[in-house]
């Protein structure tokens, strides 16, 4: 989720990049948050 500031830090330091955001994905407890969509590529 877009708001997860530590999660995503977690996963660009794992070696993770963003692909894409959803716009308002997810609907919790009444507000719409993006969902992130990260990947990553393995050589």
């Amino acid at each position: 989720m877009a708001n997860n500031e530590r999660g995503l830090a977690l996963y660009k330091k794992a070696g993770f990049e963003v692909e894409g955001r959803k716009k308002n994905a997810l609907l919790i407890r009444g507000t719409y948050v993006d969902e992130i969509c990260m990947g990553k590529l393995y050589v």
